[in-house]
């Protein structure tokens, strides 16, 4: 009787620990594919930038940069299928409109592989307890998409299209910061008037995202190493 107590016990035990290290794994999944995706649509947006300048130089490098990131997601179950190599092709025909078309197909490719469930089964049950969870990345990559919009827009004088851009950047921060357990921007810095009046404000805001999301994820590896 004591020994089966003792059993039930540890068994539970052990399967509290492993449940912990299970959580912990997707956690870390899921900053992980958050951060390349935000890394993957800055070179895109930079490469798109480049482009119109026809500084060659530039993006040929940040396409090489943008494979290895690609690549990244994809062993993370994140595809974008033969649009890697399309821009690979467009870039190398040193046309403007193919390499900008190709970049658009990947952002839209993008768009829709995180329509699926997550990639992997064990974590399906888990997912709903979890902030950030692979269910709602839609929102952070819409966001994404909008604030490097912006400051494409901005750099290229496009004011029509950086205002609406602006709104949506502005639309997705409580949307984002409402799905993240810590919430990734400060809501009055960054408010409705900030980001319409200063110029500055959407680089800056890309900075500390960029910042906040690398510790996020080294945050969460470090718990993984520590359960292990």
């Amino acid at each position: 009787m004591i020994d089966k107590l003792i059993q039930d016990t540890e068994e539970k035990k052990q399967s509290e620990i492993d449940q912990m290290i299970n959580q912990a794994n997707y956690s870390t999944y899921i900053f992980d594919v958050t951060f390349r995706l935000w890394t993957v649509l800055s070179l895109l947006f930079i490469i798109m930038k480049e482009t119109i300048n026809n500084n060659w130089d530039e993006v040929d490098q940040r396409v090489e940069e943008f494979k290895e990131t690609a690549s990244e997601l994809e062993s993370n179950k994140v595809s974008m299928g033969n649009d890697v190599k399309s821009i690979v092709s467009a870039i190398k025909s040193r046309d403007d409109v193919t390499i900008i078309n190709s970049i658009k197909g990947v952002i839209r490719t993008l768009g829709e592989s995180l329509q699926i469930p997550v990639p992997h089964n064990e974590w399906r049950e888990i997912e709903t307890e979890t902030k950030p969870s692979w269910g709602n990345l839609q929102f952070f990559y819409l966001f994404a998409v909008a604030i490097f919009e912006s400051y494409y827009f901005e750099g290229m004088e496009m004011e029509e299209e950086k205002k609406i851009s602006k709104a949506n950047v502005i639309k997705y921060i409580p949307i984002v910061n409402g799905h993240f357990s810590d919430q990734l921007f400060d809501k009055n810095k960054y408010s409705t008037k900030t980001l319409r009046e200063s110029n500055d404000t959407i680089e800056q805001l890309i900075d500390e995202t960029t910042n906040k999301l690398q510790d996020l994820l080294k945050d969460s590896l470090k718990k993984v190493s520590l359960l292990n």
